[in-house]
């Protein structure tokens, strides 16, 4: 059962019984994730990542930036189990796919000996996953910052952190959070007038499937068709180039 679930703040809310998706079972990292379309009156079940044939197609039950341990505690008290999936309990060290290059994210405890460690292995998902839930809360104030000519970001730091978190993600599962990192890097290559850049990141935005469903999903998915197609329609192209030029020019001297 699904109660609650509404698109818009404008709109009611609903609740209702879907015997299918109802029978997925939790992962606290996800190959699915389910939402309501408010024109159909259904619930629609969406992949997160490619689905192996006779893979079990899994849900999150709860937030998945929370802890091993709250998570586990409302599980017990919502839904009476506990949870023992490989991000709960992991029988082998996780690794990110590729070495990270932001500083941000080096400084993440991930233990380093051959030896495995249950604690130390979950410790170290639930910093990644505090910190992954900490900088989406804060990307605005970033990608704010990065487009003042005063701004001290380097390019390639901005870039690399949100192409960074895109590994860690993986690494943690929660694919649902790529569509935010996906689009700073989109605007971010507008920004800085990369066309080509900007047209990759573009159309991975677009191919993200859950955002680009129903009427609403349909004109953001439109829009972005529109911008790939024409970078320079996007209302961010030139504002980093912009805000360097900015900086670059010569003040006035002031008289006495």
């Amino acid at each position: 059962m699904f109660t609650g679930f509404t698109r818009s703040k404008h709109l009611p809310r609903y609740a209702g019984v879907f015997p299918n998706i109802s029978r997925c079972n939790h992962s606290c990292g996800p190959n699915a994730s389910a939402r309501f379309d408010e024109e159909t009156m259904a619930m629609r079940l969406f992949s997160r990542r490619p689905i192996a044939p006779g893979e079990q197609i899994t849900l999150s039950y709860v937030v998945g930036t929370m802890s091993c341990a709250r998570r586990q505690e409302e599980l017990k008290t919502k839904y009476l189990f506990t949870c023992e999936c490989d991000y709960c309990k992991p029988t082998k060290p996780s690794r990110p796919s590729r070495p990270l290059k932001h500083l941000y994210w080096n400084i993440v405890h991930q233990p380093t000996n051959n030896k495995f460690d249950l604690q130390a292995e979950i410790f170290a998902s639930d910093i990644r996953r505090s910190q992954l839930a900490f900088r989406l809360e804060h990307a605005e104030t970033l990608w704010v910052e990065w487009l003042s000519p005063s701004s001290k970001q380097s390019d390639k730091d901005l870039i690399q952190f949100h192409e960074d978190a895109l590994v860690v993600i993986a690494q943690e599962g929660l694919h649902l959070m790529r569509i935010t990192h996906v689009a700073y890097l989109a605007h971010a290559c507008a920004a800085l007038e990369d066309n080509g850049g900007f047209r990759r990141w573009g159309n991975m935005l677009i191919s993200l499937s859950e955002w680009t469903e129903g009427h609403e999903g349909g004109e953001q998915k439109k829009t972005w068709q529109d911008w790939v197609r024409d970078p320079m329609a996007s209302p961010a192209w030139g504002l980093r180039v912009q805000a360097k030029k900015a900086k670059a020019k010569p003040q006035g001297i002031a008289r006495a």
